[in-house]
């Protein structure tokens, strides 16, 4: 029963992570997708900054889920080296101890400098705090399954079902020498 137990609960964790990195490449698309509709034509320099941060955020999510801190770092460097423009942004990022929300960070930076409401009076304000309104909401999207996925990896089984699943196992294969022992 333990022993089911805790496969059942590894098997609902394996698809809620599973589950939450599909949310993640979704919320990933639609910040990349309404950069693009929204500044395209208009601001393609700011669109481009956006989409550096999509392109860079689900292999900052992965590295940030697995492996150790020191590898963490110089696969990142690896996989993202020449995808962002901004080199102090980027080392920024690199050197941050949560690259994905560090790179949250970094969006909601280029939007706020560039179409926040200080800089609304050079566009035409209205348009400008829609967009921003709707960048903004699709960035905050991409914190809540590295938040599920996080609370996922620290969340640990009860003491009490691994010391039980650990006794009973222990008694079965000392039991099946005496089982078989017999035949």
């Amino acid at each position: 029963f333990l022993l089911v137990f805790r496969l059942n609960r590894a098997a609902l964790r394996h698809y809620s992570a599973r589950e939450d990195c599909g949310n993640m490449i979704m919320a990933a698309r639609r910040v990349a997708l309404a950069a693009n509709a929204m500044l395209g034509a208009s601001r393609p320099d700011l669109r481009d900054r956006l989409c550096e941060v999509v392109t860079a955020f689900p292999v900052a999510f992965m590295l940030h889920l697995w492996g150790d801190g020191v590898t963490r770092k110089s696969a990142f460097a690896t996989m993202t080296k020449h995808v962002m423009a901004d080199l102090d942004a980027y080392h920024t990022v690199l050197d941050a101890h949560n690259r994905p929300l560090a790179l949250v960070q970094y969006a909601q930076d280029v939007l706020q400098h560039a179409l926040g409401p200080a800089a609304a009076n050079a566009h035409n304000g209205p348009l400008d705090a829609f967009i921003v309104r709707q960048l903004f909401t699709h960035i905050e999207a991409l914190v809540a399954p590295l938040s599920s996925c996080e609370r996922i990896q620290s969340t640990r089984l009860p003491f009490i079902y691994v010391a039980h699943l650990r006794s009973f196992l222990l008694a079965v294969l000392c039991g099946l020498p005496v089982v078989y022992a017999c035949d």
